[in-house]
């Protein structure tokens, strides 16, 4: 579907709705649109756009309730489409650099819950998790944050892959 309805070249960013599957959203970094034009863009389970609903009870969030009907996924998956890896990192684990942002603390795995935490201790690791940040997993009541670097990625990917004058 994604091929017959897109529009626009790599500058247009293109979401798209669906009923969901196992996964809140997905997106394209920016680079694969040389390989798969007709797959570029973001893809959003309709329930996480705000105003849902989609919310539920669990005894791991501190406010009881685990909620992502506040529109968070479509800005973390914009933020793959600008370029951006996970706080987590594209691998996992406690390694250097994670997600390859100098402003981002390395973190171990995802949070799910807005419980702060420091998954990476030791010297080489400074800083809790980054449980604001919009590319973590955390729900949507806890994310409210982009970092200067993230910001400085995604103007630069943007340019690299993504902006007309700089591609013509």
């Amino acid at each position: 579907m994604k091929n017959a309805l897109r529009q626009g070249g790599p500058e247009t960013l293109n979401i798209y709705t669906t009923y969901g599957d196992v996964y809140l959203g997905w997106a394209t970094l920016p680079f694969y649109y040389k390989f798969g034009p007709g797959y570029d863009g973001v893809v959003l389970w309709w329930a996480s756009l705000p105003g849902t609903g989609l919310a539920g009870n669990h005894p791991d969030e501190p406010d009881g309730v685990l909620t992502y009907d506040e529109g968070d996924t479509g800005t973390h998956e914009v933020g793959h489409w600008l370029g951006l890896e996970h706080t987590f990192g594209p691998g996992n684990g406690c390694t250097t650099p994670g997600d390859k942002i100098k402003d981002t603390p390395t973190e171990a795995e995802p949070q799910f819950f807005c419980e702060q935490r420091d998954s990476c201790v030791g010297s080489p690791f400074p800083g809790d998790d980054p449980i604001t940040n919009f590319m973590d997993y955390v729900d949507d009541v806890c994310m409210d944050n982009f970092t200067a670097e993230q910001t400085k990625r995604m103007r630069k990917h943007w340019h690299a892959f993504r902006d007309k004058k700089t591609r013509s």
